[in-house]
């Protein structure tokens, strides 16, 4: 039997509207302001520290990639259980020359793994572009040039 189930994992912005990446190149973290990078319809980020230009989906951090993991797992244990529970629906038990089903999976759980956070731990300094007014953070302490600007 083939279960096959698309779904998609959208990584939450933070309280403050930002969104962590972490440069493929270098591996320094830094956040963009998420919705105005959406709706401003950008097709690649440079990296403020050693200003690499790359597709957004290049910059995932560490903690997205956990997240997305932990989440992945959630959704794969529902999937399962939800299997489980349709396919058998009740097990059969032997009583003498007969079988008789008795117990029913309604209530199959198979525990959970939880998502950790996908936000950074890092403190970050926000700065906004004096060139374009695009909102970026950058490790604390540290100055960057800004990802949207060329």
């Amino acid at each position: 039997m083939k279960h096959h189930e698309e779904f998609n994992i959208p990584i939450p912005a933070d309280e403050g509207g930002m969104i962590g990446r972490q440069c493929p190149r270098c591996a320094r973290k830094f956040e963009i302001e998420e919705e105005t990078y959406l709706d401003q319809g950008y097709t690649n980020l440079r990296c403020p520290y050693c200003e690499l230009i790359a597709e957004l989906d290049a910059y995932f951090t560490e903690e997205q990639i956990e997240y997305v993991y932990g989440v992945t797992q959630e959704q794969g244990r529902r999937i399962m259980e939800e299997v489980i529970e349709s396919t058998l629906g009740e097990v059969p038990e032997v009583k003498g020359d007969f079988i008789e089903f008795t117990h029913n999976f309604d209530d199959v759980d198979l525990g959970t793994v939880g998502a950790e956070s996908p936000h950074l731990s890092i403190e970050m300094d926000t700065i906004e572009c004096d060139e374009c007014g695009f909102r970026y953070a950058v490790e604390e302490g540290r100055t960057g040039v800004c990802p949207v600007c060329r």
